[in-house]
């Protein structure tokens, strides 16, 4: 095999416009497009804790009105443009994206700029789009694996907790009926403002070629007097407690296993040990929960473990769908899995090889596409990265040995700390859990 480019990931400027919004800038010049974000301090973790869904029947009617356009006239724009528009949210922040040509990028801002800061709410499209939430909140209700994740997250961080909030942030079917185009707007003022923005941009043109478009159509945004959104990470999060939830869902052929520990670590951490452990305990193909799981044992299509790592706290979990008279066992299998990797059966030095390579060989090719670097920039500004986190993981990984990764995974997992859901028919898979030794809540 020849020798590998090194990773040149663009040069990071920064800007602030005139209202104090921070803007990020990398230059991509191999095609005449730009891509950028707005990125705004909220995500599902600010979501009302009496209204969860709000963020989500937002977000999915922004591009449908504004008190200057209707939704025909912003698609019509969009498609003659050549543009693209979107919104998202993950638990830490909500962002509008654009696409556009760059030929193109002042009118494709001042799109974004309408769609961000006036959506309408019109009562007519409240309703379609509440329609349609409430079938997506169904579908997620008919979906093993989709349950499973629905009560994890809120039994390990205790439903107080920012994170504690099913991570599809469709919310409660109860809220979701009830929510009005006030209710909407109110989140927006509280959530969608110049105080909590950050503004992404990776383009063709140079950064003083983008920011008069960025101080036209956001420079002037006045910020609003209504109170913020809250997230309050002070919430004390429970005591972890190995037990096992059982979600009955009768005459399933199968059942979704999904356990977690809240881990003494942030997203903002130095991770990157920590995950590769993880890639030889549970999260590539080769891993020794899957090969045990699916290889070895035949009761899985495919098993995994991560480390999931939102801004504040970050979790250990592991997701294995499997057969139905096979739950007790498979559970004490990955039991065993975890126990045996921290004490007896540590990394091996092969294992330490595979994961090495496979990421080293992977970085230069990361970053081909804007849309690629604006993930790599996000992930750079959000998390509180250094400019050249990208160019120096190489020497990281490099510079990893198998005791490295045995220290960072006996420093943070302990499978004695673990919460089970396990989603599954209770009259086939409950006596099997009870002989696990754990306590047993049927929900």
């Amino acid at each position: 095999m020849g020798s590998l480019a090194s990773l040149d990931f663009p040069s990071i400027e920064r800007a602030k416009l005139k209202n104090g919004i921070e803007v990020f800038y990398a230059q991509r010049a191999a095609v005449p497009v730009t891509r950028m974000v707005v990125s705004f301090d909220a995500g599902y973790a600010a979501d009302p804790k009496d209204a969860l869904g709000t963020q989500s029947l937002m977000l999915a009617l922004m591009t449908e009105g504004t008190t200057s356009r209707t939704s025909v006239q912003i698609a019509e724009e969009t498609e003659r443009l050549g543009a693209g528009l979107g919104s998202n949210a993950s638990l830490d922040r909500t962002g509008f994206s654009l696409t556009a040509l760059t030929p193109n990028l002042g009118p494709s801002v001042a799109l974004l700029a309408d769609v961000v800061r006036n959506p309408k709410f019109d009562p007519a499209e409240v309703e379609r789009l509440r329609a349609t939430q409430m079938t997506r909140i169904a579908s997620e209700l008919n979906n093993p694996a989709q349950i499973a994740a629905r009560v994890l997250l809120p039994a390990l961080y205790g439903a107080k907790h920012p994170y504690g909030v099913p991570p599809s942030g469709l919310g409660d079917p109860a809220v979701v009926a009830k929510l009005s185009p006030d209710d909407l707007r109110k989140f927006h003022t509280m959530a969608i403002r110049p105080s909590r923005a950050r503004i992404l941009v990776v383009s063709s043109a140079g950064l003083a070629e983008v920011l008069p478009h960025l101080e036209t159509h956001f420079g002037a945004w006045p910020e609003n007097r209504m109170l913020m959104v809250k997230k309050d990470f002070k919430t004390k999060i429970p005591a972890a407690q190995h037990r096992i939830i059982l979600v009955d869902r009768p005459k399933s052929p199968q059942s979704v296993i999904a356990a977690g520990q809240v881990l003494d670590a942030a997203g903002r951490d130095d991770l990157v040990t920590l995950q590769a452990a993880n890639e030889v305990l549970g999260g590539s193909f080769l891993s020794r929960i899957n090969m045990n799981l699916r290889e070895t044992k035949g009761w899985s299509y495919g098993s995994r473990s991560s480390i999931s790592d939102p801004l504040e706290s970050a979790s250990y979990q592991v997701r294995a769908p499997v057969q139905a008279d096979k739950t007790g066992a498979s559970i004490k299998e990955i039991l065993s899995d975890i126990d045996q990797f921290l004490t007896a059966k540590p990394v091996q030095a092969n294992e330490l090889e595979r994961t090495v390579n496979g990421n080293v060989r992977g970085l230069p090719g990361s970053f081909e596409t804007a849309q690629a670097v604006l993930a790599g920039l996000s992930n750079i500004v959000n998390l509180g990265r250094p400019d050249d986190y990208y160019e120096t993981l190489a020497a990281k990984y490099k510079a990893l040995t198998t005791q490295d990764l045995d220290n960072a995974a006996r420093a943070k997992i302990d499978p004695k700390k673990l919460l089970f859901v396990v989603v599954g028919d209770a009259s086939v898979v409950k006596p099997q859990l009870e002989g696990l030794g754990l306590p047993v809540e049927v929900i």
